[in-house]
């Protein structure tokens, strides 16, 4: 899980044509499709929020403990 959310940018396991939108909402600016989303003042239009972990450490604590 570690190196997932170190990535720049993670696709979706739902729809592995699109970029994951959970990896995009907890890394923001460390995101390529975020940084450049806002470089090109595209509106990402990204929800779900309040069902994600509130910071990367927390969901890299929770995965590990599945293991």
């Amino acid at each position: 899980m570690t190196e997932i959310t170190q990535s720049y940018s993670f696709v979706c396991h739902k729809k592995t044509d699109l970029q994951c939108a959970g990896h995009m909402l907890l890394n923001q600016q460390n995101n390529t499709f975020v940084e450049m989303a806002a470089r090109f003042r595209v509106e990402l239009e990204l929800r779900g929020r309040e069902l994600l972990f509130d910071n990367v450490s927390d969901c890299i604590d929770h995965h590990a403990d599945r293991n």
